[in-house]
């Protein structure tokens, strides 16, 4: 498991540190465009995810995927890769490492409407990616896997008796040559629990439509049956403030949520209007001495504070994050 570094130690990059990073992933991207055989990325029908989290207590994440082909010439094969990275994080992470018990098979039809399940061939091919053999237009590929997840933080993913808090970049696999596809999400969450996330419209949601893989893995998503929730406008926008405490809050979360509007109207005046309609913070209060992070994404935010909300300096450390991590709106996920 990963020591998370020190909130701003992994953004403290020098420009040519992040040259370097970007040459290189120009580099891989045109060594993996030139290995890979051509007229592999034939349209597909639908691309769903579903998110089981059926046993807490193992922190073993349910993940299905089911891939309906398109019209046309199926290809021979279909590539499911776990991803080496995750959003505003300049590392490279073995994601994999966590996947266990892959399996593949078919959905089929049957004539009297019931449906049918065939175990399906594939293969792993290097230690992030599992190939599967295509089938004919139209039929549905169903791919399963369990992640193992037990740390709370803005790359990786935990799941336990109290909440799932899951970061995609570490929990779902892409299919080679179709990040671009729209993606349905659908989170099947325990008894009583509720999902939250930048891209909720209801707290009682389960299902999510994204425009393609990287809004997906941009989307860091809490599920607890006792979060709490807090809204509030600044010129026509609309944010929340998620907050789910693991220990005492003192009375302190309505003035978090009034100093939070406080910022947020400051930078907001600062740059501008911001490039969304709404942006959710997602605030945990870990109470464990350890888990400290905070990350930017596209309409949200992550930030996981060790103590509780009640702890001397905590409040204060918290307001810092959430400012810090809101400028990100503008300065590196928009410019």
């Amino acid at each position: 498991m990963m020591q998370c570094l020190p909130r701003f130690a992994m953004r403290s990059i020098s420009l040519l540190a992040l040259i370097i990073i970007l040459c290189a992933v120009q580099t891989a991207h045109t060594h993996t465009a030139q290995s890979q055989p051509q007229g592999l990325a034939q349209p597909l029908g639908a691309l769903n995810y579903r998110l089981a989290m059926t046993r807490p207590l193992s922190h073993l994440f349910e993940v299905s995927i089911e891939v309906q082909m398109g019209a046309g010439p199926s290809p021979e094969y279909l590539d499911f890769q776990m991803p080496r990275w995750s959003p505003g994080r300049y590392a490279v992470f073995d994601f994999a490492k966590n996947v266990q018990d892959f399996e593949v098979s078919i959905r089929l039809q049957k004539p009297d409407g019931s449906v049918e399940y065939k175990p399906w061939s594939a293969r792993r091919t290097d230690d992030q990616t599992w190939r599967v053999v295509a089938v004919a237009p139209g039929e549905v590929i169903v791919v399963k896997y369990k992640v193992f997840g037990d740390d709370l933080s803005g790359t990786f993913s935990q799941l336990d008796e109290r909440h799932a808090s899951f970061n995609g970049g570490s929990v779902f696999m892409y299919v080679v040559d179709h990040k671009q596809n729209p993606v349905k999400l659908t989170i099947e969450p325990p008894p009583n629990w509720r999902a939250v996330n930048g891209s909720s419209t209801a707290t009682d949601q389960r299902e999510w439509q994204f425009p393609n893989y990287d809004f997906l893995i941009d989307t860091p998503t809490e599920v607890a049956p006792d979060w709490t929730i807090d809204e509030f406008q600044v010129e026509g926008k609309s944010y929340r403030v998620m907050v789910h405490s693991f220990g005492d809050e003192g009375g302190k979360r309505p003035a978090l949520v009034r100093d939070i509007e406080r910022i947020v109207r400051a930078e907001t005046a600062m740059w501008g209007a911001p490039e969304f309609e709404s942006y959710t913070f997602l605030l945990h209060f870990a109470a464990d001495d350890r888990s400290s992070d905070g990350m930017e994404h596209l309409n949200s935010t992550q930030i996981v504070e060790p103590g509780a909300l009640a702890d001397k300096g905590i409040y204060e450390d918290a307001l810092d994050a959430v400012a810090h991590e809101f400028f990100h709106v503008w300065n590196v996920k928009r410019l």
